[in-house]
């Protein structure tokens, strides 16, 4: 088998005899999904990054949430067009696999929504934002205003968002600017590689090449413009009662599973919503000892044998994916009997929020009335881009799965933009300089060019870290570390420090740390550079323009100069009192 980081379908995987031995020895105290949560469910809202997703992960719940009268809707990003990029018409594949969806939910809760949102296969994380939207539009006004456990999502008749009727944003992540601008009624036909583990011609595991996937997906499509919300097929009466949602588990070190799960906690942060992560390919790449697999967050649904039965029927339906789709090599079947085995367990795994508390605890909460704020918010769980464990998760994956998630190298708008920060520097160059999610190290190369002594690179993901030592390699005095800020800090002063896509990721608390930091180790003629996108961001407490607000309001800083634009807003400040660049040079 390969290394986790370059897993493929293909490979045998991990026996499902020795994740049953771990259970066998584990089972006794490992927290379980009792009825309590099922007592006071009223919407479930299950998030698939591709056809067949709910089902391998989360049918059973399904099927347990339909049967105590919830209501349940289940939106799927992707079409799944991506998972034989061979096949011949790739229209056809994903209408086949949308089809086979419907089926199966059919199958475990006759009474589900399903939405079909036709994001592109392959770079769910260039379309996160949208994802987000059509999350919160499901949940419903209601609980995005805080008040989620009051009443069951939108349903049936919520709008679901695309990336070409959403306002803009930029990539959920550290360092991130990169703009969602990608139509999703694009061309079907160049698919990115497979749902799984992305593979290339020889099934291995490749990243998503934009260049050769046109953004977007459904042009070409006949039925590219039909609604994209189908309707229930049942029917159930709104129930009052949580609201909870579930989605692909981010460690499970899938790019388009990792930006799912970002989109979710986003939405979960904001209303307050319980959030569950249901793992896949953890099962396949992972082996019980491993210290990625998170035992101390896992939590067990039972299942009795009629729920196992109309689970195996709901996986069946994905024809597709468990039969081979044609005759050719590249046309086998994607999800092998070994991998299967795992989703035929009497029983489902689900991952608890990064603070611990179970589902059946939150469950069997009181559900706050609308006045009762103090108690509402002592319930909201950290989001992932809050638990520096989590975060990481997730970044790392992003980095994974792409050579360059944020386009740094290949867009205009990003090159635009760092020429812009580049001439907004008031000194010629800078002996030691801190760069605060450093990414890929792309700009930190450009900064590299304008200092005489240290520059220092710090971010989150340690993928991102080794990819921007081996992009600055040639370079002396260039380092890169993986630090949580502000929690983590590098030693010693910086006459410059560049906060750049950053600042919107951190709750108010970390962000005044942040500036306490800056303001401890910047040396009193240095500089700060702060740049941050200004469109909404979805899920997060403060946009771009709230994070500079934030900084302003400080005393200890002096505005020296500022960039701003309907895109982006740059920011160079000093210590008060400040002089310009044309008084310190004696111009005027």
């Amino acid at each position: 088998m390969t290394t986790p980081d370059s897993f493929s379908h293909r490979d045998d995987g991990t026996p499902e005899g020795e994740w049953q031995r771990a259970f066998g020895e584990r089972m006794p105290e490992q927290p379980q999904l009792g009825p309590a949560f099922f007592q006071n469910l009223g919407h479930l809202v299950v998030v698939a990054a591709h056809p067949d997703d709910e089902t391998l992960g989360a049918a059973g719940l399904v099927a347990r949430a339909g049967a105590s009268g919830a209501r349940v809707t289940v939106i799927v990003a992707t079409s799944g067009e991506g998972s034989h990029p061979d096949a011949p018409d790739l229209g056809e594949l994903a209408r086949r696999r949308e089809d086979e969806t419907r089926c199966a939910l059919a199958e475990v809760d006759p009474g589900a929504t399903v939405h079909f949102l036709r994001l592109p296969d392959g770079r769910l994380s260039e379309h996160r934002f949208a994802l987000a939207q059509a999350i919160a539009e499901v949940v419903g006004p209601d609980a995005m205003a805080g008040r989620g456990a009051d009443r069951a999502g939108a349903g049936a008749d919520a709008g679901l968002a695309t990336d070409a009727d959403a306002t803009a944003g930029p990539a959920i992540g550290a360092g991130a600017a990169a703009d969602a601008d990608a139509d999703a009624d694009a061309d079907a036909g160049a698919s990115a590689p497979w749902h799984a583990p992305h593979r290339d011609r020889a099934g291995r595991h490749a990243a998503p090449s934009g260049a050769d996937h046109p953004a977007g997906h459904g042009a070409g499509r006949p039925d590219a413009n039909r609604p994209i919300t189908d309707g229930t097929f049942g029917g159930r009466d709104e129930r009052r009662g949580a609201t909870v949602l579930v989605a692909p588990w981010v460690g499970d070190r899938h790019p388009d599973h990792a930006a799912a799960a970002v989109a979710a906690s986003a939405v979960a942060q904001t209303a307050g919503l319980e959030l569950l992560g249901y793992p896949i390919w953890l099962w396949h790449w992972a082996r019980p000892a491993d210290q990625g697999v998170p035992w101390a967050r896992l939590r067990v649904l039972a299942l009795d044998d009629s729920q196992r039965a109309a689970k195996a029927r709901a996986v069946a339906a994905h024809a597709s994916q468990v039969l081979p789709l044609g005759d050719a090599p590249d046309e086998e079947p994607l999800l092998h009997s070994g991998m299967l085995a795992h989703f035929a367990r009497p029983f489902e795994c689900f991952v608890v929020s990064a603070d611990g508390e179970s589902p059946k605890a939150a469950a069997e909460r009181a559900v706050p009335s609308d006045s009762d704020d103090s108690t509402r918010a002592t319930s909201v769980a950290p989001g992932v881009l809050h638990d520096g464990g989590v975060a990481a998760d997730y970044f790392d994956a992003l980095h994974r799965g792409a050579d360059d998630p944020w386009g740094f190298e290949s867009r205009w708008y990003e090159e635009r933009k760092r020429a812009v920060l580049l001439a907004s520097l008031p000194d010629r160059s800078y002996g030691e300089v801190l760069e605060v999610g450093s990414s890929t190290g792309v700009l930190s190369r450009a900064l590299a060019a304008r200092t005489s002594g240290r520059l220092v690179g710090v971010d989150v993901s340690e993928v991102a870290v080794e990819r921007a030592r081996e992009r600055n390699a040639d370079l002396q005095d260039v380092s890169f570390e993986r630090m949580r800020v502000p929690a983590e800090w590098p030693s010693g002063s910086f006459d410059l420090v560049v906060v750049s896509e950053v600042g919107y990721y951190l709750d108010p608390p970390d962000l005044t740390g942040l500036i306490e930091r800056i303001l401890g180790s910047l040396t009193p003629l240095g500089a700060v550079i702060c740049c941050h996108w200004r469109h909404p961001v979805a899920g997060r407490a403060i946009d771009g323009d709230g994070v500079h607000a934030v900084f302003a309001d400080r005393p200890e800083f002096a505005r020296l100069a500022r960039h701003l634009e309907e895109d982006f807003v740059l920011d160079v400040l000093v210590r008060t009192p400040g002089e310009s660049v044309a008084r310190r040079e004696r111009i005027v």
